[in-house]
Formats: C-alpha cells, sequence, structure tokens
C-alpha cells in the first residue's frame, strides 16, 4: 500500500513537467530548425531523390514522387507529430486531467487509462535504462558508438524521420504481422465458439 502511494506521488510530481516539456519541445524545435542563426545547410535545401525505408527488417530506399525541400519536410512532421502528441492527451479512456485525478481512486493502474500519462512514466525509464546499458557497455570495453557527425539541421530532419522508420519497419511490418496473426487466430477460435451449438 506504501508503496503504490509512492508511486502516485512520483507520478504527480514527474508527469507534469515532463509533459510541459514535452509540449514546449514543438516550438522550440521548429524555432531551433527554421532559425537563420543556425549556420548550416538552409531549409530551402531539396531532399534527396530517394529516402530509406525498412520492410521486415531490410533496408530498402523509396524514390520521392514529388519535389519537397527539408523545411517543408520537416514541417510536415512536425504536425504529424503535434496531431499525435495532442491525441495522447484525449484518450484512449480518459483525458490527461481526469486520469491525473483518478490517480489517488485507482492507484498506478491509472496510468493506463491515457496515453500522454504513460508516456510520462515509461519515456524517463526508457531513458535511464538506455544510458544506464550504453554506460555499461563502454565501461566493459564494448563502445557503443555514435552517430557520424552530419549537418545539424540534416540531423535534426533525420531525426525527426527516424521513428516513421522504425514504426513501419519493425513494429508495423514484424510486429504487426505476428499480432495480425495470433489476433486473427484468436478471433477465429473466439468466433467458432461463439457459432457453433454445444452439447
Amino acid at each position: 500500500m506504501r508503496i503504490g502511494k509512492i508511486l502516485v506521488n512520483a507520478i504527480y510530481i514527474s508527469s507534469i513537467p515532463l509533459l510541459a516539456a514535452m509540449f514546449i519541445s514543438f516550438p522550440l524545435g521548429g524555432y531551433t530548425f527554421f532559425s537563420a542563426n543556425l549556420p548550416t545547410t538552409l531549409p530551402t535545401k531539396p531532399l534527396p531523390t530517394s529516402l530509406p525505408l525498412f520492410f521486415f527488417g531490410q533496408l530498402f530506399y523509396v524514390p520521392l514522387p514529388f519535389k519537397a525541400s527539408l523545411g517543408e519536410a520537416f514541417l510536415a512532421f512536425w504536425v504529424l507529430y503535434l496531431a499525435l502528441f495532442s491525441i495522447s492527451l484525449l484518450g484512449p479512456k480518459k483525458n490527461l486531467i481526469q486520469a491525473i485525478k483518478s490517480l489517488k481512486e485507482e492507484g498506478p493502474s491509472a496510468i493506463y487509462s491515457n496515453t500522454a500519462l504513460l508516456l510520462s512514466v515509461v519515456f524517463p525509464i526508457l531513458v535511464l535504462g538506455l544510458t544506464t546499458m550504453e554506460d555499461v557497455l563502454n565501461r566493459v570495453g564494448l563502445p557503443v558508438g555514435h552517430l557520424p557527425e552530419v549537418d545539424p539541421r540534416e540531423n535534426f530532419f533525420l531525426l525527426s524521420y527516424s521513428p516513421l522508420i522504425e514504426e513501419f519497419g519493425f513494429r508495423v511490418s514484424l510486429i504487426g504481422l505476428a499480432a495480425g496473426i495470433i489476433g486473427w487466430r484468436l478471433g477465429a477460435v473466439s468466433y467458432t465458439h461463439l457459432t457453433l451449438p454445444t452439447n
């Protein structure tokens, strides 16, 4: 019981500032990308003729059927992520305010009622875990390495593009296919039990 109260208080203390920082990152990131004070490639630089895409873990280069600049592509991603973040504040079961209020009644399980609240709890744990793992590997002589140095604005764009590659290339294709097969099998079994008469 005491551990549950500690978890609830920790969620209270950490979730709101973290979500506020995530929200602030949208205008701050947009300003940084388009700022003229960034002495790098201009946002008007055209995109390459093809972009990398993972499908079932394999890398492909997909030709673009249109012409666009780095700035236009970044703005499209920016709007998409802002829309997804806004949607996460509303559900799936309760909006953010309702989910935070229900923490006292339902305990830590209330974080599953709102995607943004769940994100604010899971995100720091993942970052801390990955940072600790990287530090341990470096200490035992297995350096993780770093991304190659590229133009900061192009790197900004690639960081905005990489979540879509990961989601489509691994979660949608690999995990999504497995989940779809399992769901179809379970659905078929459930449907059979519902439709066939029992003795």
